[in-house]
């Protein structure tokens, strides 16, 4: 008994020299309480925890005054749980992966800068775009990246997705790095890369798959009504108005270009509007169908945001007509194979590869675009996050105008 009790001591020992001993080396950097805590289990591991405080108070002595002083007082450090400091390092372990996955993410971003040139080949560009178009799950930009960090992925998903198949990532799942909303970035998992989870009903990969494309098919080869009228709300928003009166032959869609002449209705709010001059005029052929037509939206707001012309002229891109009639019809062929709709873009976007290779474009600036397009048509934006609103001192002198006249009392009668 004695031997084990003599045994016990001298191991506890030898932990708190070691706590002392690495504390001491690393004080001046970390004098803060947490820090120092987090810092020995980090390095020593949890056997350390019984010992941080005594090694932290002993360490105050042994110290310089000037380091010292920034040290947490006694009472605070005899004050503090033991659970307090556990939690304390658990969050920094938390932390510090998620900024080695912004550091793998950050690497995957920068590596694009050198993918451009292997996607120019018109064979890999194809597949880039099909993979994007089937994937209408996930953001344009969430779906280049999971292509390039797995080709051939059949189904995407996070975590709490997978779940509610009943399905886990295994243990060590291929994490497969995308952009998330309202924050940094998120893991995501392929099928393979999960595993059924224990004691739940087992779903059939077959259904699962069947279950997606069910969701995400639109067999009408049309645009939805829905989106449509959330497309032509914005358009007045960005200062577009639409020339719905231009007739051509059905193979031509129409243009756009800087036309201050028409006028256009904004939306402050529900029940505030103004109208004012347009910036832009969106020519639609009235004899083209209803796909053709949205095609020919897609397309000519995809010259406005890959900004072949723009509200600012000098930030406007100078490419050659061949680079940007290509980067709007990409973005206009990506919007439409994402949403199930009747797409002309890819016979004529095989013109302009005769040489096997597509012409020098943004891929980056493409997908941003399929991205602002997307929530054109699914959210209806207001008119001071809107680009024509932005440096444009009349407008905003105009909507400041029409909220305060909106804002004055009222009489019984409703007169001002």
């Amino acid at each position: 008994m004695n031997k084990e009790n003599t045994s016990n001591k001298k191991e506890r020992m030898g932990i708190l020299n070691e706590v002392l001993e690495y504390g001491d080396n690393i004080i001046s950097q970390v004098p803060e309480f947490r820090k120092f805590s987090v810092a020995c289990l980090d390095h020593i591991g949890e056997k350390s925890l019984p010992y941080i405080k005594s090694a932290y108070e002993a360490i105050r002595y042994l110290v310089p005054k000037y380091i010292s002083e920034n040290m947490d007082s006694p009472e605070y450090v005899n004050n503090t749980l033991s659970e307090n400091i556990l939690k304390w390092y658990h969050i920094f372990i938390e932390e510090t992966t998620q900024k080695q996955l912004e550091k793998e993410f950050k690497d995957n971003i920068d590596e694009l800068q050198f993918l451009v040139e292997e996607y120019r080949n018109t064979k890999d560009f194809k597949e880039m775009l099909e993979f994007i178009g089937r994937f209408k799950w996930l953001a344009p930009y969430n779906a280049m990246l999971v292509q390039m960090q797995l080709p051939g992925a059949r189904l995407v998903l996070n975590g709490k997705t997978w779940a509610n198949y009943n399905r886990r990532p295994k243990r060590n799942a291929k994490r497969l790095i995308t952009l998330m909303n309202f924050g940094p970035i998120q893991c995501m998992f392929e099928y393979a890369d999960t595993e059924h989870i224990p004691g739940t009903i087992e779903i059939e990969e077959e259904k699962i798959l069947e279950n997606w494309d069910k969701m995400l098919l639109n067999t009408s080869g049309n645009p939805q009504d829905d989106e449509l009228h959330n497309l032509m709300y914005n358009l007045g928003q960005l200062g577009i108005c639409v020339d719905t009166g231009f007739e051509a032959v059905n193979t031509y869609g129409g243009y756009l270009s800087h036309f201050t002449n028409g006028e256009v209705t904004f939306h402050i709010s529900d029940s505030m509007k103004g109208k004012t001059n347009s910036a832009f005029i969106i020519s639609i052929n009235s004899k083209a169908n209803k796909a053709s037509q949205f095609h020919t939206l897609c397309h000519e707001l995809g010259h406005l945001f890959c900004r072949h012309l723009y509200y600012d002229r000098n930030k406007e891109r100078h490419l050659t007509i061949q680079q940007r009639e290509f980067e709007a019809e990409t973005v206009a062929w990506l919007v439409c194979k994402r949403r199930g709709i009747h797409n002309p873009s890819e016979a004529y976007l095989s013109t302009y590869a005769s040489n096997g290779n597509i012409p020098v474009c943004s891929t980056d600036i493409i997908l941003k675009a399929v991205t602002k397009i997307e929530s054109l048509l699914t959210t209806r934006i207001k008119i001071k996050d809107s680009p024509w609103y932005d440096k444009n001192k009349p407008l905003q002198k105009l909507v400041q105008r029409i909220e305060s006249e909106n804002k004055r009392p009222r009489n019984l009668f409703g007169y001002q």
